[in-house]
């Protein structure tokens, strides 16, 4: 074999090998920013009015108060009544239940019905997140609606009609 016979072997293999790992740091990063959803800041979910509550709501995802991204977990509606129930479909179960809420923003589940079929595991995540909510935001216009199920995460909600 010639000297440059290798060294050309020897560049095609270092040439692939930076290839394959540049595509693999590429997709992982396009996947974490294809896959985060940010809203404009004047649309962020920051007043208690229960007015803006009663809505039917299309999930985002799920976000935290520490990075502020929405990471989006499947196709989740629930309308909320001002009569204190709720009912909504995901993808693969319908649900319904009874609420309670203050113009403090308290928001608590008090029965939840409707996990009949097998429910996937971010579906599963969702329905029982539902169930452990202590707390609500809309936004000034009642476009996005954050239910708070811990101090910092919660779930984003888009209004369905805006």
């Amino acid at each position: 074999m010639t000297r440059s016979y290798l060294l050309g072997n020897v560049l095609f293999l270092l040439l692939i090998g930076v290839g394959m790992t540049l595509t693999s740091c590429s997709d992982e990063e396009s996947d974490d920013l294809s896959s985060v959803i940010f809203i404009e800041t004047d649309e962020i979910p920051k007043t208690t009015n229960v007015n803006h509550l009663y809505a039917s709501w299309a999930l985002l995802g799920k976000s935290n108060t520490e990075n502020g991204g929405i990471y989006p977990q499947g196709k989740y509606i629930i309308n909320i009544a001002n009569d204190g129930t709720f009912q909504g479909e995901a993808e693969n179960n319908k649900f319904h239940g009874n609420y309670v809420c203050q113009d403090d923003g308290t928001f608590q589940v008090i029965e939840y019905e409707g996990v009949s079929r097998k429910a996937r595991k971010d579906e599963t995540f969702i329905h029982e997140t539902i169930k452990k909510c202590k707390k609500f935001l809309v936004s000034e216009k009642g476009a996005y609606m954050a239910l708070y199920y811990s101090d910092t995460d919660y779930l984003l909600f888009r209004n369905d009609k805006k």
